[in-house]
């Protein structure tokens, strides 16, 4: 018994071998699709982010579909018309490019999906501008051709980088002022060690890239409403 126990589970092997082969074959061929599928959408979509600088729907209009949903950082929900629509070429003395980075990738049966972050740099007359988002594209597979079912985009919030400041300046906003309409903080006449009292006399460290920005930017950017200064 023990004799022909060997060989039939050989005989059953030698019947099963090709299928398994098969299987594994069918298995890494599927793979290799999906991955030169993701590839492709990838390249694709840095293509539609090359496009948004210079207001080009055509290829938008292409890969969209017709029932898609795209969701901005600024939270509102288009659809294919809508977003076609508010897509135009950035006004004058502005320019830009928006690079695709770090994308990960999930893909199934038709249906690949796309996380990635965005590193924007745009150019308003001579100023340079940096904003991070992170975006997931859902790509659905219809017929022969991909389309872009779904888009959501977030911003990625963070301080402003630190800036050159001249330290005269600093004696220009010695007193009292307000950050807030509520949070008045005075501003000790040693300005430059970035040291502020709050109204119940606790000190706090002030960022200095948010000192930074507001002493250089505050009346154009409005990013502090600054009340009447109070010398000591």
């Amino acid at each position: 018994m023990h004799r022909i126990a060997p060989l039939v589970i050989g005989l059953f092997w030698g019947l099963l071998h090709p299928t398994v082969l098969l299987e594994r074959g069918v298995v890494a061929a599927q793979r290799t699709s999906e991955s030169r599928d993701s590839r492709a959408l990838i390249k694709i979509t840095q293509e539609l982010l090359d496009d948004i600088a210079v207001g080009d729907r055509s290829r938008w209009s292409k890969y969209l579909a017709n029932d898609c949903v795209v969701t901005g950082d600024d939270g509102r929900t288009l659809t294919k018309e809508q977003f076609l629509t508010e897509l135009q070429p950035l006004p004058k003395g502005y320019s830009g490019k928006i690079e695709l980075d770090k994308p990960l990738v999930r893909s199934s049966d038709g249906v690949v999906v796309i996380s990635y972050d965005l590193h924007e740099q745009e150019n308003v007359f001579g100023q340079s501008l940096r904003v991070e988002y992170h975006t997931t594209d859902t790509w659905l597979l219809r017929g022969k051709e991909w389309q872009l079912m779904a888009s959501q985009s977030l911003r990625k919030f963070a301080d402003p980088p630190q800036g050159p400041i001249n330290p005269a300046r600093y004696a220009d906003y010695i007193g009292l002022m307000n950050w807030q309409p509520a949070l008045p903080t005075r501003f000790p006449r040693k300005a430059p060690s970035c040291l502020a009292s709050a109204p119940e006399g606790t000190r706090k460290s002030c960022y200095q890239k948010r000192l930074t920005l507001s002493l250089e930017r505050a009346s154009l950017a409005g990013e502090f409403s600054f009340g009447t200064q109070t010398e000591e």
